[in-house]
């Protein structure tokens, strides 16, 4: 079967490791975030089988620090909803 966690509407406000990850999660595929208060992806640690992720309606902004984790933590990623988030735009500068 599938291995998935919900936390939606959860008002999650940290860094999702420090509430939900204190531990490794290796075998979770599937995980409902959304309608929380993340401010960050920071947290998604130990997450290789990952495959499905919805972080809608979070306080994201921070889309490149974000993607990169993601890049880094969640290889096996097929689905991402991020919509709904305060996401910066990003200058040329930064």
């Amino acid at each position: 079967g599938e291995h998935a966690i919900g936390l939606k509407i959860n008002s999650v406000h940290e860094k999702p490791h420090q509430l939900f990850f204190p531990i490794s999660q290796p075998y979770l595929e599937s995980l409902d975030a959304s309608f929380n208060h993340l401010v960050t992806l920071e947290g998604l640690r130990g997450l290789g089988q990952l495959k499905q992720l919805d972080v809608r309606w979070n306080q994201l902004t921070k889309a490149r620090q974000d993607a990169a984790v993601l890049r880094k933590h969640t290889p096996a990623l097929l689905k991402l909803d991020t919509r709904y988030n305060p996401w910066k735009s990003v200058s040329a500068g930064t």
